[in-house]
């Protein structure tokens, strides 16, 4: 297990750094060699598989390349019995032949679904969705979930350039995971307008079926504009602008057994029942 590896004995990993100018040298390859005990004709083949491994790893824009297990056979000769490699996606169109090694079968739908839309989805195991904007407010997200005692469904990202369309099929792929429970919109406007993320969710929501508790908070571009869109939704949709923390333990955690209006203002929130949930200094819809 290499993550036990690092973590109790690190001095057991051998590093070698390797300049992007000079490519792998022969001694870079040697260094190894020894450090791993191989014997003089051992040496020659480990220096002309690791030599092979860096040059796929280069010119096929691979992010890993991992033989495991590195074998012996009885005579002494190395073999690389097996391999897991995987590539960058965003350099796939430079090499066709790779591209059609793609299995979709081996694939979530929902995340094949995500990249025909440019869209960053990862299925997890819990039931909460989460639709969010860049991958360190994905994980934050994820984190509080967790600290109020929930579990996210997926990691949703759409990014800082997502379009009306991108975000209703970004609703729909979360809608489509049968074991989601509840919907969270966590935005942050300095990379994506508010208005655009309502526009697609409302968009979204005019779809017959969606009776899930839903979430949005939009802060700080065109917030105003995202908070005031009209809603085409069922009287179950819920949207509010409130300290997340709050908004998940209250909603999704411990529900309560009716759906409430909260009203945000800088004396507090306050509540209303059967309504939608507005922002900072909302008035009375």
């Amino acid at each position: 297990d290499i993550e036990e590896v690092a973590d109790k004995t690190p001095e057991k990993l051998i590093r070698v750094p390797v300049s992007p100018t000079m490519g792998l040298r022969s001694h870079q390859c040697r260094q190894v060699a020894f450090a791993l005990g191989f014997k003089r004709e051992q040496v020659k083949q480990f220096g002309r598989i690791l030599t092979g491994v860096y040059k796929m790893f280069w010119e096929k824009n691979a992010m890993l390349v991992e033989i495991n297990p590195l074998v012996t056979d009885k005579n002494g000769n190395l073999s690389a019995l097996d391999a897991k490699v995987s590539f960058d996606g965003n350099a796939i169109f430079k090499h066709p032949d790779i591209g059609q090694l793609r299995d979709l079968n081996e694939e979530d739908p929902k995340e094949i679904e995500a990249s025909k839309h440019d869209l960053a989805y990862i299925a997890l195991d819990g039931n909460i969705g989460c639709m969010v904007n860049g991958a360190g407010l994905a994980m934050s997200t994820m984190d509080v979930i967790q600290l109020k005692g929930g579990s996210p469904a997926n990691f949703l990202d759409v990014g800082g350039g997502a379009n009306k369309e991108q975000v209703t099929n970004a609703f729909k792929i979360l809608l489509s995971d049968k074991n989601v429970k509840g919907l969270l919109v966590n935005i942050f406007g300095g990379i994506m307008k508010c208005d655009t993320i309502a526009e697609g969710v409302n968009a979204a929501a005019k779809e017959p079926g969606l009776s899930l508790p839903l979430v949005v908070r939009l802060v700080p571009h065109q917030v105003a504009a995202g908070i005031h869109e009209p809603l085409a939704a069922p009287a179950t949709f819920h949207r509010c602008l409130l300290d997340l923390l709050v908004a998940v333990g209250q909603f999704f955690i411990q529900p309560y057994p009716r759906f409430e209006r909260m009203r945000v203002s800088r004396e507090g929130p306050s509540f209303a029942t059967d309504g939608i949930i507005a922002g900072e200094n909302a008035q009375e819809p």
